[in-house]
């Protein structure tokens, strides 16, 4: 009758052998160092979800021994600590050819709609968008609150837009919201020209009650008083002599039959 032969596997020989080399290496070579990196999954892969404390993008910014992060402030990192994305050449969002620093593109939207929207934890922010429905196509650049809807956009709050109809560059705003001027700052006192709700505009003050309010001194050559908007009835104008003047001064004249009166305002 047969005997059965047992083998252990891997066989007892094979792995004192194994044991051996690997020992007889280690004696030798013990000063050199073998790593092996394996990537699970492949780098270049389609995934559904990636989270990072941190990225840093670009042919430079990669490698963290040239450009290190500082792991506080002013500690000598090349990228701030406070940084969370740092991006080396162009950003493309909705192409694939950015061709600036930050290229956004869409496709020509409905209007109303807003394309872009920068916005803090107030609600306030900056939006961009192709048209209103009272707007001509072309850009449009909105700043204010949340109350912004589809084709009214940021209510009481101002708007620039390039629109094709009028070849023009329009600013305005929306509701009773003025149009203000600063320079110096953003104090009240750095006011310099409003223009209100009625259209009246105040140079020099914060409530225009005419046309145009002007509380300073106005310098110029003359003054055209029409009765229509169009018809030039009379002038004011400064003069060096003629038209009844025979000396420098001041010329009050009126056009064809046109009365010069003097009465109680």
């Amino acid at each position: 009758m047969p005997k059965l032969v047992k083998f252990l596997y891997p066989p007892t020989f094979f792995v004192l052998g194994l044991l051996l080399a690997l020992t007889f290496n280690s004696l030798v070579f013990a000063e050199e160092t073998i790593t092996i990196t394996t990537y699970y999954p492949s780098p270049y892969g389609v995934y559904r979800e990636m989270r990072a404390k941190r990225i840093a993008i670009g042919d430079t910014y990669y490698d963290a021994a040239d450009m290190p992060w500082e792991e506080a402030d002013a500690d000598g990192g090349d990228i701030d600590y406070l940084a969370d994305l740092v991006v080396e050449g162009n950003v493309g969002i909705g192409t694939t050819v950015p061709s600036y620093k930050l290229h956004v593109y869409g496709a020509s939207d409905a209007a109303g709609n807003i394309s872009a929207l920068v916005q803090n934890t107030n609600a306030n922010g900056l939006a961009f968008w192709r048209s209103r429905t009272s707007d001509g196509i072309g850009l449009n650049v909105g700043a204010g609150g949340p109350s912004y809807v589809a084709a009214t956009i940021l209510t009481d709050n101002g708007f620039v837009s390039a629109q094709n109809g009028l070849s023009a560059l329009v600013m305005g705003t929306e509701g009773s919201a003025p149009i203000i001027f600063y320079t110096g700052g953003l104090n009240a006192s750095n006011e310099k020209v409003r223009i209100n709700a009625s259209g009246n505009v105040g140079i020099g003050t914060t409530n225009p009650g005419r046309t145009l309010s002007v509380a300073g001194i106005i310098k110029g050559h003359s003054l055209i008083f029409s009765t229509d908007g169009v018809t030039e009835d009379s002038q004011i104008y400064a003069t060096t002599g003629g038209v009844g003047c025979t000396s420098g001064g001041v010329a009050i004249v009126t056009t064809g039959n046109s009365t010069l009166c003097f009465k109680d305002f």
